[in-house]
Formats: C-alpha cells, structure tokens, sequence
C-alpha cells in the first residue's frame, strides 16, 4: 500500500546536514528535503509527507523525547528511523514507540537504495524493516535493556533515586516529595521491576553506569 500521491516533502531530523547527504543524494529526484536540529520542540508537520530521524549523534534521551513528540504531534506513522550498526538501543526505542519504517544507513549502497524506495516516495510502503532488522529487534529485547529503561525515567522516579542515593529514608523522601510513605514504597518497588533489579544495591549501580547518578 503506498502512502504519497504528491510529490513528497520530508522532514530530516538530524544533528546536520552532514548525515543526510547519503540518504538525499540516493532519493528520487522529486523529493523534497528540509532539515531540523532542534532537541526540545518540533516545527508544523501538517506540510510533510514523512519524517526521517537520523539516530546517530543523538543521546538516547533525545531519540525517546524526539518519539514523544511525535507521538504527541499524531505523526509516528508517518515517521522513518534511520540507523547504523551501533544505534541498536536507539532502534528498540524507535520500535517501541510504534515507528514501522526503518532504513539501514550501514548498508551496502544497493540494499540503502532499496531500503530508500521502499520508504520514501510515491511507492513508499507503510510497514518496512530492513533484512535482518526484526532478528535484531529481538535479540536486543532479550539483553538487559539498562539504558532503554533510564530513557524511560520518570523526573519523579530520579529523584526519588537521587534521595535515595544520599541515604535518605522513605519517611524523609515522603516528606520532601509531599507523597505518603506508601507512595514512596509503590516508586522503589516499580523502579526494582522497571530496571530489573535485584535490590537497591543494584539500583544505584545501573544509575551510576548510566551517568543518572554521580560519585
């Protein structure tokens, strides 16, 4: 099923032009481009039959406010996830928050250019993933996600995180919050499940490893 019947204008949300060249220079010649860099907010989508974001030189913070915003802006289905080898975190969020057009910007020049028409452009499709891209979905879920599931942090749980950090009981952190004490014990145990952790102990490390706390 295809998607356009317009010429398409894309979106390229990206840290530079830089990233988009290769992926520019291999679409067909009626596709329109513009480039957006800024991390906080996004511009009027209304105008734009797609939505490229580049996920390479984005932290994995931004990769997860950048799909809320989408989201938020009802336009994930219109949205592209290009990624390299090393963004496999960054692609398990993508698919988490429901993108269904991926494009392997590893890829030989060949299978980028089959991966390109398949997504953008008069005969772009709705749903594609690259060879081997749902195998590695898969196995990505299967490992310890730690820096998926700090992404997902709620403000309120790092905090609770960083009191707990500095010693403070849940009887002190009840009152700083102006939560019950029964609250605070409902966050401590979901951040256990969240991250799976074992105890506390093993909270504070993965925090640590993720740079939400600091020595």
């Amino acid at each position: 099923m295809t998607i356009q019947a317009t010429d398409p204008k894309v979106l390229c949300i990206s840290t530079g032009e830089f990233q988009t060249f290769g992926i520019t220079n291999l679409c067909q010649s009626s596709v329109e481009f513009e480039t957006w860099i800024e991390t906080d907010h996004l511009p009027d989508l209304s105008g734009f039959s797609d939505i490229i974001i580049f996920l390479s030189g984005f932290t994995k913070q931004q990769v997860n406010n950048f799909f809320i915003l989408l989201n938020d802006a009802k336009a994930i289905k219109k949205t592209i996830a290009c990624y390299n080898s090393n963004d496999t975190l960054e692609c398990y969020l993508a698919f988490k928050h429901g993108v269904q057009r991926f494009i392997n910007s590893s890829s030989s020049i060949s299978e980028l250019k089959i991966d390109i028409d398949h997504c953008i452009g008069h005969k772009s499709m709705r749903t594609y993933y690259p060879k081997g891209f749902i195998d590695r979905i898969i196995a990505t879920k299967q490992k310890n996600l730690e820096g998926v599931l700090v992404a997902e942090l709620k403000s309120i749980e790092k905090e609770i995180i960083s009191l707990l950090w500095k010693g403070e009981t849940n009887d002190e952190i009840a009152d700083r919050l102006s939560l019950s004490v029964r609250s605070i014990e409902r966050y401590r145990s979901r951040l256990l499940k969240k991250t799976r952790s074992d105890n506390i102990l093993g909270l504070m490390r993965k925090m640590l490893e993720e740079g939400v706390l600091t020595v």
